[in-house]
């Protein structure tokens, strides 16, 4: 599978910015327009290099771990920079597990020479893996729950905390159900892919005396056995495919 920012897209999909401008229109609507323009200009920061081709996850994290403002503003701003940092660290998290070469060389022609025939240490891999990403999964899922988002603003008290929670009602909730599906859908994928691999792996496991490598090709004993694989070979790249073009 080609190398993919899958993180930046899911970034974009969770609508990081619409939680950003909610805590903006009560700033600039309700009270000081100048300690809004500060915050705006962090956060205009932050959304630049999250736009870059790959996501500069140092610069996001140097801009969510400072505070510009103060008081009551600066209490806003911290809880809205450590909700922006979690959801960049739990998609920093996915990019680094599906960009990582254990990922990446599934199936390779130097996995199958060390792993296989049996392919205990990518089996063991692909399982883990999965458990990994459906944590990940659960834990994005979970940073869209308006209950979870309002733990952020716990210090947060008064006609603030009450605003805050009236326009994440308003404004960003209901666009947060299709993002989760989205989430839950581009993961399946990821598990479906995975699961294929899998798969893949036991056959030749399964048949591990009728076949051997040759260059960079496996040759079967019989064509029944080279269709079966080259079945499986043809969904797993139209799921990379799909995958790659998220």
């Amino acid at each position: 599978m080609k190398k993919r920012n899958i993180g930046k897209r899911i970034c974009i999909g969770i609508g990081v910015i619409l939680v950003l401008l909610v805590v903006l229109y009560i700033l600039f609507v309700n009270f000081i327009q100048k300690k809004a323009e500060l915050l705006e200009q962090e956060f205009s920061h932050i959304e630049e290099v999250s736009q870059r081709e790959t996501i500069d996850y140092d610069r996001v994290y140097y801009y969510t771990n400072r505070t510009v403002l103060d008081g009551t503003f600066g209490e806003i701003e911290r809880a809205t920079k450590n909700y922006i940092r979690d959801v960049y660290q739990e998609v920093e998290g996915l990019d680094a597990i599906i960009n990582s070469s254990d990922f990446q060389n599934l199936l390779t022609v130097p996995v199958i020479l060390e792993d296989g025939p049996l392919f205990v240490e990518s089996q063991a891999y692909v399982e883990q893996t999965r458990k990994d990403l459906e944590k990940k999964k659960e834990a994005m899922i979970a940073l869209l729950e308006e209950d979870k988002i309002m733990e952020y603003y716990s210090d947060v008290h008064g006609i603030f905390s009450d605003l805050i929670r009236e326009e994440l009602k308003a404004s960003v909730l209901s666009d947060f159900q299709s993002t989760k599906e989205e989430i839950e859908n581009m993961m399946a994928m990821l598990d479906d892919y995975l699961v294929l691999i899998s798969n893949t792996m036991s056959f030749l496991t399964e048949n591990k005396d009728s076949w051997e490598l040759e260059g960079e090709y496996i040759s079967f004993a019989t064509d029944e056995l080279y269709n079966t694989y080259e079945a499986f070979i043809t969904r797993i790249n139209d799921l990379s495919y799909q995958l790659n073009s998220i």
